[in-house]
């Protein structure tokens, strides 16, 4: 399960601009989990809830993911490998379902 630097392409709810938002993201059985930096002020965040999917590029290769939810930083952290899991001590969590 390791770490992947990637992009979010999403979509601005209010501008229409496309982004590409670079992350860290770890693979699950259900999915994706994405470390959030500044919580639900983020306006990636913002743009994926209002949307209900986006899109990840990850080692070349973009997937779709459907229906984000913010989950705990203890559940986020469960998530990620030990190794990792300092990176995100003070970040919240979401994931992504595929």
């Amino acid at each position: 399960m390791a770490a992947a630097a990637g992009h979010l392409l999403h979509c601005g709810r209010t501008t229409g601009r496309n982004f590409a938002t670079p992350v860290l993201a770890f693979r699950t059985p259900d999915g994706l989990v994405i470390g959030v930096l500044y919580g639900t002020i983020s306006e990636w965040v913002r743009n994926v809830q209002a949307s209900g999917g986006v899109q990840v590029n990850r080692r070349g290769t973009t997937r779709s993911y459907r229906q984000p939810r913010l989950i705990s930083r203890n559940d986020g952290w469960d998530c990620c490998p030990a190794s990792s899991a300092d990176r995100f001590a003070r970040s919240a969590s979401t994931t992504f379902s595929g």
